[in-house]
Formats: C-alpha cells, sequence, structure tokens
C-alpha cells in the first residue's frame, strides 16, 4: 500500500511544485477495530475527527510527504498474511495537504495497493500499532528547542495483544535524524533513520524564512528483517518511541516570525495475528 499525490494529468505533485502531501491517515471503522495504543483512552483525538472514538475504528495506515511504502509481506519475507477488511468495515481519512503557491492548484490524493479476492481463507490477519509523540493527540509537538539537538517521545505502550512483528516504519518533520522503538529489556529493535533531498521533487525555495528548509526529508528506512531485532510481540512487553531531532545537522521548517514549526514523531508497527492468538485489547 502506498499514498500519493498527483495532478489532473497524473503527473507527481510535490515539494519542487510547492505540494505537500503532509501527512494522511487511513482508519478501519466498524464492528471489533480496536485502536492498539488509544483503544482504552476515554477520549482520542485522531478518532473523534472521524466521528468516532478508539473502539470501533483502528488507524491502519499512513504516511507522510515521504511516501513511504506499506509492502507488509515483503517487509520480512513472509507470505499468506494481509490486512483483512470486513463486509461491515467502511474506511475513513485524515488527510492534510499543503500549498505553497499563492494560487489554487487542483491535486489528488491517490492510493495504490496490492489486494487478493476472496474470503482471505489461509492467510493469517495483520494489526497495526501506532506510535506516536502526542499519542491520542494532534502528534504535532511543539519543538523544545530552536537550535542544536533534541529528543521527543511517546508514552510507553504495555503490548496488550501477542503475535509476529512484520515490520515498522517511522514518520518525522525536517530537522529529524531518526526514530526509535525500544522493547524492556532489549533495547533499540527498530531504528528508522531519515534522508534528505535525493531528488529534484524533495528541493524547495526558503519557505517562509530565509534560513528554513530548502533539502527535505524524502524517506524513512523500514524496519524489517535483521534491521528488525525483536520479531515477536508478547502481551506485557513495554514498547517506547523516541524521535530525535538535530537542527545544526538538518534545518528545520520556520515559520516568518523564525520560529521552529512543530515537529512529530510517530511509527507504524504491523504484526503478524496468528489464529488461536488473541487480539486484545
Amino acid at each position: 500500500m502506498n499514498a500519493g499525490l498527483e495532478y489532473a494529468n497524473g503527473k507527481n505533485a510535490n515539494i519542487d511544485s510547492g505540494m505537500w502531501m503532509h501527512h494522511m491517515v487511513m482508519f478501519a471503522v466498524g464492528p471489533g477495530r480496536v485502536d492498539a495504543t488509544c483503544g482504552n483512552n476515554k477520549a482520542s483525538l485522531p478518532h473523534m475527527l472521524i466521528g468516532s472514538g478508539g473502539v470501533g475504528n483502528e488507524r491502519m495506515f499512513s504516511s507522510g510527504n515521504e511516501r513511504t511504502p506499506a509492502l507488509v509481506p515483503q517487509w520480512s519475507g513472509l507470505t499468506n498474511v494481509g490486512y483483512h477488511p470486513k463486509a461491515t468495515d467502511k474506511l475513513a481519512f485524515i488527510v492534510d495537504l499543503m500549498n505553497e503557491n499563492m494560487e489554487d492548484k487542483i491535486a489528488y490524493l491517490t492510493m495504490t495497493f496490492d489486494y487478493v479476492p476472496g474470503d482471505g481463507a489461509g492467510f493469517d490477519d495483520m494489526r497495526p500499532v501506532w506510535f506516536d509523540a502526542a499519542q491520542c493527540s494532534t502528534s504535532e509537538v511543539k519543538a523544545p528547542k530552536q537550535s542544536g539537538a533534541f529528543m521527543v517521545a511517546a508514552k510507553a505502550w504495555t503490548a496488550n495483544f501477542e503475535g509476529e512483528v512484520v515490520g515498522s516504519a517511522g514518520h518525522m518533520h525536517d530537522g529529524g535524524d531518526h526514530l526509535t522503538l525500544d522493547v524492556s529489556g532489549t533495547g533499540v529493535v527498530c531504528d528508522s533513520v531519515a534522508s534528505y533531498g535525493g531528488s529534484a521533487e524533495y528541493t524547495s525555495k526558503a519557505m517562509g524564512h530565509a534560513h528554513s528548509a530548502t533539502a527535505h526529508i524524502s524517506k524513512m528506512s523500514i524496519c524489517m528483517g535483521n534491521a528488525l531485532k525483536v520479531k515477536q510481540l508478547n502481551k506485557g512487553q513495554v514498547w517506547t518511541l523516541k524521535a530525535y531531532y538535530d537542527y545544526n545537522k538538518n534545518k528545520g521548517m520556520l515559520h516568518g516570525d523564525g520560529k521552529q514549526a512543530t515537529v512529530m514523531g510517530i511509527a507504524i508497527m504491523y504484526v503478524r495475528v496468528r489464529a488461536g492468538q488473541t487480539f486484545g485489547p
């Protein structure tokens, strides 16, 4: 599965033409769906935005402008596993697009995905786990420093179901260096590293302020295979997300007044749930 942004003629709409798919979130909404990390909260802002709560839906896919693909079976070499839509499910979206141009532009959010027709017989189900430095809120965090290095962390999550970890990738704002997932007693098990520039599509003129970033995040590395140090999710494990920023290494995005824009620290992890394993919480 992969998200994109394009013009009516099919051309990619990206930073080089002043267009950003700042972020999008896809929800599966229906009976039996429970968000792994916000399902027990009395209130969860992302779910409220689609007129729901953490129970009755789950965040199942997300993308920032770096447009990381979630090619789940290929992440780990596993086969016969996928996200199983139910007949009672509906899809809901949060979409945040940005236009740096001084005139209106028409662009289309695109979703490209593989699917297997049928009832899913022979395929194990999959569950997403959403880690966020502003968990169950807006995902936006005020930058704690205007220069140099800092770290923002998510509230620790205690695993409430079990399964086989397939893969994970992070999302950060400009100025981000890397994002880690730690598991109690194990240490860092995933290190998703940001790359900048890489192509003309991810390079822009200074936005709003002369010292703002011009080379933007174009890729976040995926933790899969040997890069994934823990491959089993067990109930009671304590998982912590930490997002590391360094404005001396990579420029952040500045507002017109020269202040750093808000930052994000997000990772979505996919877990294979085999028959007989508890799906919780």
